[in-house]
């Protein structure tokens, strides 16, 4: 007989059994095909708020006006229309205009102009991250941007100068929403972009091409975009305005109302503006239209949500944009039927947008519950902690005055709203100061000169010497292919009584964002904008600030020696350390918007 195996045995081949006979875990690669496909474009569904702001900037032959001299543009201009530079341009061609020829000079003057080759240079930005799935994996790639499109294809310029900033921004034109904030609206257009050259309106050749913001099917646009649009409005669009108002008078019943007197004012002008910006989005596919209420500070992270019907409920700025979004509800309809009398019209066929008032839900963090039960003087210590969070705040100055002012518009310190305690803690502190703005912008920033960075941003005409009046510990030099041409020298740092540490800043700030300093290698600085030139030119430069700095030392001690023979006190200057950072964004890692569209669609 064979021997009988041990129970140990017996239970060991069971359990192995039993191991063999359970299905493995099923990974997502495993699935067919269709049924992965239809996950992606589950995901693709995801109704996201993606917020769109531009800046602009102009070359002339390649050359930005930023890195000219003064008046160096107009000089040029006035060259072109000077008839003596066509007799010298054309000196010696068989088919030169003579001194009479008045028709071949003037079209010598119009192809001049031509040369200067004026491009107005945009820059689309946007603070939502893309969608996760173009990251997920090749295939969700593929699949995510067939879908998924870029918003600003045909309107971003490619440029060296912004490269860092050239990121497509994409958005799902059936569920997402583009957002666009008090930034953008106040300074900027609400419902248009421009994309060509604005130069030519201020010789009258030609108008800014501009393009509808009809990117989605729902456009979401803040409070201002309906009650400043006159600091938008050019005087070229004043008089086509005009002119077209004045074709209404025919229809008298219809002119008294719009016109009231001979001519219209500036608010009825804006608001035809505002109607047909908005018609020709609609004429684009835009269906929905939000107005946002409660967003002063273009906060990233909120939820929009309807305002509450209750009028007794509203806050009288509410009240307002109610008003504000009947009122368009009327000047719009009377567009569309204007447009739709008109034979062949399109109009016919597009339904009139729907205009809703939207406010601001704040997204809640998650909390530590138990943070009020907890000792008085550790919460003491714990908000001493937060004090000493160190940011990077810019400081410019005034091109009229040379006064400096914040132009940094990162948020005041979280401090300040947390709640009574906190706030309580950051006034009485003596480490926080306050920095100037300009008189007609309202608030102040709060900065803490023994942590915070104050990044300068001289004017090419000022002096490093006109920021020393703040009590300034650490100092920011921006360094970069187009940031460089003005750099701090040894001897400016005299100037600065307190100044600890020279602090060369790589990379460029975003607006609106939490921007901290992060420390890198003098030898391999981890910037994708400096290349082997740019790198060589850092250290350049890095060794010749230590040089001048050291020279400034050895002066400023013989001068306080001889004050010390003469009996005289003089005040104590310490060379300050250099070191290299860059600029890192701090921001949430996933979107954090959840707009409920239903609400918006009939």
């Amino acid at each position: 007989m064979p021997p009988k195996k041990s129970k140990s045995k017996q239970k060991t081949t069971l359990s192995k059994s039993k191991l063999k006979s359970r299905p493995q875990s099923l990974q997502f690669s495993d699935l067919p095909e269709h049924i992965r496909l239809k996950v992606w474009k589950y995901a693709c569904s995801v109704p996201r708020v993606v917020e769109l702001f531009e800046f602009h900037d102009t070359t002339v032959n390649g050359r930005y006006l930023d890195d000219m001299e003064e008046n160096e543009f107009w000089d040029m201009l006035a060259r072109a229309d000077s008839p003596e530079e066509a007799l010298v341009e054309d000196e010696g061609n068989e088919q030169s205009s003579g001194p009479g020829d008045d028709g071949d000079n003037n079209e010598m003057r119009k192809t001049r102009k031509e040369k200067l080759n004026p491009e107005l240079v945009t820059i689309t930005m946007s603070k939502t991250r893309p969608p996760a799935i173009l990251a997920a994996c090749r295939e969700s790639r593929i699949q995510g941007l067939a879908i998924y499109k870029a918003v600003d294809d045909g309107i971003r310029t490619k440029t060296t100068k912004y490269a860092h900033l050239d990121r497509p921004i994409y958005v799902n034109p059936e569920v997402d929403v583009i957002f666009r904030g008090h930034t953008a609206c106040d300074k900027g257009d609400a419902f248009r972009i421009r994309c060509k050259e604005p130069l030519g309106v201020r010789y009258n050749e030609q108008i800014a091409h501009t393009e509808p913001v009809a990117f989605t099917r729902t456009l979401a646009v803040d409070l201002v975009a309906l009650t400043k649009t006159w600091k938008r409005i050019t005087e070229q669009e004043i008089s086509s305005l005009f002119y077209e108002m004045s074709v209404l008078e025919k229809r008298e019943d219809e002119a008294k109302r719009i016109l009231g007197t001979c001519k219209p004012g500036v608010e009825e002008v804006a608001t035809l503006m505002i109607v047909r910006e908005i018609a020709k989005c609609a004429e684009r596919g835009l269906r929905n239209l939000a107005i946002v209420v409660g967003n002063d500070d273009d906060a990233s992270e909120f939820n929009l949500a309807p305002l509450e019907q209750d009028c007794t409920k509203m806050s009288p700025r509410e009240r307002g944009a109610m008003n504000e979004a009947e009122s368009l509800r009327v000047n719009l309809a009377k567009h569309w039927e204007r447009l739709c009398e008109e034979d062949g019209s399109i109009f016919k066929n597009i339904p009139l947008p729907n205009i809703q008032v939207v406010t601001v839900e704040r997204v809640a963090l998650k909390s530590f519950a138990v943070f009020p039960k907890l000792p008085v003087e550790i919460q003491q210590m714990i908000w001493q902690f937060a004090l000493h969070t160190p940011r990077v705040i810019s400081l410019a100055q005034d091109r009229e005055t040379y006064e400096p002012y914040l132009s940094s518009n990162s948020r005041i310190p979280a401090m300040l709203s947390v709640c009574h305690a906190s706030r309580e803690l950051i006034l009485k502190s003596t480490t926080f100061q306050e920095l100037p703005t300009r008189e007609w912008e309202a608030g102040y920033e709060f900065y803490n000169p023994l942590v915070d960075i104050v990044r300068l941003e001289q004017d090419p005409e000022g002096e490093p010497k006109d920021f020393a009046k703040y009590n300034i510990r650490s100092v920011g030099i921006p360094f970069g292919p187009h940031t460089y041409a003005w750099a701090f020298k040894g001897k400016d740092a005299k100037a600065f009584h307190g100044l600890e540490e020279i602090v060369v800043l790589l990379g460029q700030p975003r607006i609106g964002c939490h921007i901290s300093a992060e420390p890198v290698s003098e030898d391999l600085p981890l910037n994708p904008e400096l290349r082997n030139d740019g790198r060589a030119d850092l250290k350049m430069y890095l060794s010749k600030l230590r040089h001048e700095l050291k020279k400034a030392s050895q002066s400023w001690k013989a001068y306080q020696r001889r004050r010390e023979r003469q009996g005289k006190s003089s005040p104590d200057w310490i060379m300050p350390t250099v070191r290299v950072a860059i600029m890192k964004e701090e921001w949430q890692t996933k979107s954090p918007y959840l707009y409920q569209q239903e609400t918006m669609r009939e």
